[in-house]
Parts: structure tokens; C-alpha cells; sequence
């Protein structure tokens, strides 16, 4: 049965000739049913990637939906924003091969690369080719031939990838795919083969510009449609609806973040003291303290950290826990063995200890994809974080994406909105960023009508030239929070609204003195085993609150408030909650 594929996450750096695409890949199922097929346009350069780097690129460049709490009652005042980078399955099968169905693919490579067995297949008939991928247990669909043969005709290659034999779970990794190609695409067309509904797609670019969709339109969400009263845990449900939108048709990415590459953190993706030539030589017993002289491990007596996700993989490898104990006992638990394998020496199996080996692979899987990952960061001025959702009937084009500069930043990294009680004894209203008004209903966040649209903006935008407005709905929006806040409270407005008569609304009123506040940070990303921060909860995209993330924490970061209001800063145990667990999260990963 397929995989519950439920999203993917995808960094390209692209010079015009060259792509290379970082692939956070993802799975839920048995390590031996694992399966990945992506159509190349050439025959790939493949490497490990940089988990630590999808973790920081995740973690720093994730929208917020927060808002503080000012009370002008009081003072007596008033006032007036992979694996399904092709195709990811568990092996398993759609029928036999077919009879005289023309001439087998070519095996033109056949490699390993970290934990996967990779073999790129070349030519072919698009029944050979689905022939091939069932007799070596990849999952293929009644309507898979009709797809493999628009690759085909193409010129396209497949790449199909498996876990080693003796890999397991945790040690799926990134991947690095660099090929030669004028522009980044990402090809949908095989993952609708093992996808779920809605499935979130989460693209990031560095270079010297922003980019943006070239065969699918770009869309800026209605704020008003997220609940902000939530902190936003229902902003991917209000963005898969504004991409679903007509002229989106369901083929349309949405900016969350384009602005400099600075914001993303480069601790944890390299370090100098990190030396692979020591280990050649090691001994078994020196292995973990030598990583820890290195920074790549911290001990107690009784249990390791790993400061790189890949540290623990090798030592499984390299230094499996023995299956039993001194004089036939029970086995050493692996915390406590790895602390202190000179408590363990007579156990250590060293037939399979290979310092050679093991000094090659920590270089391979750790310092170099971390040396490339921090010159990424420090050579590309410009980073772009696009998202969408997308259904496997929609997937019938795949997105392309091209640089365009002159158009603007995005940053939606602390927003933050206002709520605001002006007279004793009514209800607050939220003044979101640019200036618009919602009043609240009781106490909740609207339930708007089907007249209130999801989408703000739907527009193409060409790599050179005016942008395309197909949908401008702020003047609408404005007009739908009129009669909102009107029904709720008469005489109040909507506010203003940005690009619309620029300033706030006559009838809405300044939204107040206050400035910053206290805002939510939805926890997004990823491990790599078992989600790659999807939006919705499954195995595959973990379970975010709005946005992606294994676990949907939360944290809260707290602005400055002026002096001449009285800000209360709201829920703070809460607050402390969020805290607690995004940093529970983050600690996981």
C-alpha cells in the first residue's frame, strides 16, 4: 500500500545551468518497504545532505501569529497583519510485467550514498520502466506508465532509491541532487502516486533574488481568515482554501518568507574542530570521547547527547551494542554503553569496528554536507520559503520557479496583532497588522460567510514585466469587515487596509498606542524519519498546530509595549507552556 505521504521540503540553489536540490526526505513505514523514485532531467551528482540545515532554514523563517493585550478602559483613554521529490512508496506491487512491452531501461549507475542504495535508470519503454520498479518491490499504481511516459517523452531519467539493508528509521538522512537544468522544478507528477489530500509542499531558495512560481500563480492570504485568537491553527485549513480559490485552481504558492539569508542561523551546521582523520587510527574505546573533544557528542557517566543527527547512526554501525553481557548476562542498554565503552571493553565487537571506514563516513555524512550547508548560507544573500498545498489530482503540472528582483520583502516571522478594549464593560476587538479591525464573537475568532474570500491576492508573476492581477480582493475584504464589525458593534468600521485608501478607515478608528506584543511562533519542520513537517497530523508530516512541525508546539516571544498604554501580556502561564514544549521539541530534533 503506499506511504502516507503527507509533504516535502525542498531547498534549491540555482545558477541558471546548475540546480542542486536539498531534499529533506520523509517516511512512515518499515525501513525495508522503504521506496523513492524522482525523474531527473540528467544524470544526478548525489550526496548527503544537511539535516541540521532544514532544521535551522525551518525553525528561523516560520510565520507567527501572536498578539498583545491593551486595555485603555482603565486609563480612561480611546483609540481607533520525498521522499516525494518524485515518488515515495513501500515497495509493493501493481501487477506482473508485461508481455512484449519493448525494451528494458538501462541501469547507467549504481551506487550507495550514506544510508540508501540508489540505481538511475535510463530509457526504456514507460511499461519497461513500471516492469522494472515492480519486480525490484517500488510501488507503482495502475496509472503509473501513463505518467513515467510524460517523463519519458521528456528526455528524463528515474532515479530509484531504497534504505541499505541493515539501515533503519533513524538513519534516513537528507539528500543532495545537483544536475545540470536552467530553472528549479519540482516534479509532482509520480508523487501523486502515494500522496494524501492537500499534501504541504514547503520550497526554499537561496541566491542573489527572490523567487517566485512561473507556472503557478502566487497568492497572498487573507489575514483575516486565520484565527489569530489561536495563534494560527487554522492557517494551513484557510490556505488550502485560498489556493482552491478560482484562478488559483489549486495550483498556487503563497510567500512566507523572502528577505535576507542572515535570519537562518549557522550554529550547528559546522564547526573546524570537527576532524574525521583521528577516528582512522582510534581505537573502539577512544571513538566517543574523541567525538566529544570534537564537540559532535556530550557524555554523563550514564548517557550521551548528540549534537548532529547523524552521530548516533554511525556508532550503530560501527559499534553495535552487543546482544549480550559479560559472562552470558543481560546486555549493557545502549545510553549506558556508549557513555562509557571502556566499561564495556570486552564486549566491543571488533570485527566490525573500521576506523578507515568510520573516519570516511563521518566526513562524508557530517563535515562535508555541513561545510556546504554554512557556505550556502554565507554566499547567498537572498532566501525565499514559498508553501502550499496540493492534492494528487492537481499535481498534473509540475511547479517551476524562476528569480525576479525589485518586488519586496516578506517577513511574517513576528507578526503580531493588537487586541484592544477601549470602553469598560464591552467586548475587545484585534487590530491586525496594517491596520485592519475584527471585532471578535464572543470572544472567539469570526466565523465569517462564503462572501469572505481566503485569498487576498492571486497574481502571476512573470521573471520580467508587470505582475499579472487576476484577483485583488482587499477592497472586498475591507468591505466584508465593515459589515462585520457593524453587526457586532454599529459604528465600527473594518480599519484600513494596506494598498486600499492607505490610511485606517474613517469609521474603524486608529488602532491604538500599543506596538509589539505578545506573539505565538508555530513550530514547524521536521525529522527526517518519519515527517519532513508537514502541515497535518500523520506520521509523515508530523503534527503541527498550523504550521508544520513534529510535535505543534509553541513558544511565545514578548515586543515592547509604549509606556503611555497598559499592555497585559496574556496567558502567561500558557506562555510558559508554549515555551516548555518548543523547547521540548527542538531538543528532540
Amino acid at each position: 500500500m503506499p506511504v502516507d505521504q503527507s509533504g516535502e521540503n525542498i531547498l534549491f540553489v540555482s545558477d541558471g545551468t546548475t540546480v542542486e536540490a536539498h531534499v529533506q526526505v520523509q517516511y512512515t513505514g518499515e525501513a525495508a518497504r522503504f521506496a523513492w523514485v524522482i525523474p531527473m532531467p540528467t544524470i544526478p551528482q548525489i550526496e548527503i545532505g544537511s539535516q541540521a540545515l532544514f532544521d535551522n532554514l525551518l525553525s528561523s523563517t516560520t510565520p507567527q501569529y501572536g498578539f498583545s493585550i491593551q486595555n485603555l478602559c482603565a486609563l480612561g483613554g480611546s483609540s481607533g497583519a520525498a521522499g516525494s521529490f518524485g515518488s515515495a512508496g513501500a515497495g509493493g506491487s501493481a501487477g506482473g510485467p508485461g508481455a512484449d512491452a519493448g525494451p528494458p531501461p538501462t541501469v547507467v549507475r549504481r551506487e550507495v550514498v550514506g544510508s540508501f542504495d540508489i540505481v538511475v535508470l535510463q530509457g526504456g519503454t514507460a511499461q519497461t520502466v513500471d516492469d522494472w520498479l515492480v519486480v525490484n518491490s517500488y510501488q507503482t499504481s495502475a496509472g503509473a506508465p501513463l505518467i513515467l511516459q510524460k517523463y519519458l517523452d521528456a528526455g528524463s531519467l528515474f532515479v530509484a532509491i531504497k534504505l541499505t539493508g541493515d539501515a533503519t528509521l533513524d538513519e534516513i538522512h537528507p539528500l543532495t541532487f545537483r544536475y545540470s537544468a536552467s530553472s528549479p522544478t519540482i516534479p509532482l507528477g509520480l508523487t501523486a502516486v502515494a500522496s494524501t489530500p492537500n499534501m504541504a509542499v514547503r520550497v526554499f531558495f537561496l541566491g542573489d533574488d527572490r523567487f517566485f512560481p512561473s507556472n503557478y500563480r502566487h497568492i497572498t492570504l487573507n489575514p483575516a481568515r486565520v484565527d489569530w485568537m489561536s495563534f494560527g491553527q487554522n492557517y494551513t485549513q484557510a490556505l488550502t482554501r485560498a489556493v482552491d480559490e478560482l484562478q488559483a485552481d489549486g495550483q498556487a504558492f503563497v510567500t512566507e518568507y523572502a528577505g535576507t539569508s542572515s535570519i537562518v542561523p549557522t550554529g550547528g551546521l559546522f564547526s573546524t574542530t570537527w576532524d574525521d582523520v583521528p577516528f582512522v587510527a582510534a581505537q573502539a574505546e577512544d571513538v566517543v570521547d574523541t567525538l566529544t573533544a570534537q564537540g559532535l557528542a556530550s557524555c554523563s557517566s550514564t548517557r550521551c547527547q548528540y549534537n548532529h543527527p547523524m552521530i548516533l547512526g554511525l556508532l550503530r554501525e560501527y559499534l553495535p551494542v552487543p546482544s549480550i553481557g559479560e559472562d552470558g548476562g543481560a546486555p549493557p542498554d545502549e545510553d549506558s554503553y556508549y557513555a562509557c565503552l571502556t566499561c564495556f571493553s570486552g564486549l566491543i565487537d571488533r570485527a566490525t569496528w573500521d576506523g578507515a571506514a568510520f573516519a570516511a563516513d563521518l566526513r562524508s555524512r557530517v563535515i562535508d554536507p555541513g561545510q556546504r550547508a554554512r557556505d550556502l548560507l554565507l554566499t547567498s544573500p537572498s532566501l525565499t520559503r514559498l508553501f502550499t498545498t496540493i492534492s494528487p489530482a492537481e499535481m498534473f503540472i509540475d511547479p517551476s520557479f524562476h528569480p525576479r528582483s525589485g518586488l519586496g520583502n516578506v517577513d511574517f516571522t513576528s507578526q503580531a496583532g493588537t487586541l484592544t478594549t477601549v470602553e469598560c464593560g464591552t467586548p475587545p476587538f484585534m487590530t491586525l497588522p496594517g491596520g485592519r479591525d475584527v471585532e471578535l464573537e464572543n470572544g472567539n475568532w469570526p466565523a465569517f460567510s462564503s462572501s469572505m474570500p481566503f485569498a487576498e491576492r492571486i497574481e502571476n508573476v512573470p521573471a520580467a514585466g508587470p505582475v499579472q492581477v487576476l484577483v485583488d480582493n482587499r477592497a472586498l475584504i475591507d468591505e466584508e469587515l465593515r459589515k462585520w464589525n457593524e453587526l457586532q458593534r454599529p459604528g465600527r468600521g473594518a480599519g484600513g487596509a494596506p494598498g486600499v485608501g492607505g490610511a485606517p478607515g474613517a469609521s474603524g478608528g486608529a488602532p491604538g498606542t500599543g506596538t509589539g506584543g505578545t506573539g505565538v511562533a508555530l513550530d514547524d519542520g521536521g525529522t527526517a524519519a518519519g515527517n519532513m513537517g508537514g502541515d497535518t497530523a500523520s506520521g509523515a508530516g508530523g503534527a503541527g498546530v498550523s504550521f508544520v512541525g513534529s510535535d505543534g508546539g509553541c513558544t511565545v516571544g514578548r515586543g515592547a509595549s509604549r509606556p503611555s498604554t497598559l499592555t497585559i501580556l496574556f496567558a502567561l502561564a500558557a506562555a510558559l507552556g508554549f515555551r516548555s514544549r518548543r523547547r521540548s521539541a527542538r531538543s528532540k530534533r
